[in-house]
């Protein structure tokens, strides 16, 4: 099946995929802190660092996906001529 490239995606489409990219943004957020409470805890042996290691890499993971995911929709944006909304 072929895409229709002269179809404008609506405002809408637009805030249900940036919304989508602020779960992302989220949930890295809340994957970062739950690493940063494993060395927060008191005794850090190498196993806890290893844990640490491994939850920071994944909380870095998402919020790497979130930025590409926020840096394509940005460019489709420009290519249609949409607007970027001001935030606040």
């Amino acid at each position: 099946m072929k895409r229709q490239a002269t179809k404008k995606p609506s405002a809408r489409d637009w805030d249900a995929e940036i919304a989508e990219n602020t779960r992302l943004f989220y949930e890295a957020d809340r994957l970062d802190d739950l690493a940063y409470q494993i060395i927060g805890r008191g005794a850090c042996d190498k196993q806890v660092w290893a844990r640490y290691s491994q939850a920071k890499s994944r909380a870095d993971g998402k919020r790497r996906e979130a930025l590409a995911q926020w840096l394509s929709i940005r460019r489709a944006m420009q290519r249609c001529g949409t607007a970027l909304r001001p935030w606040g």
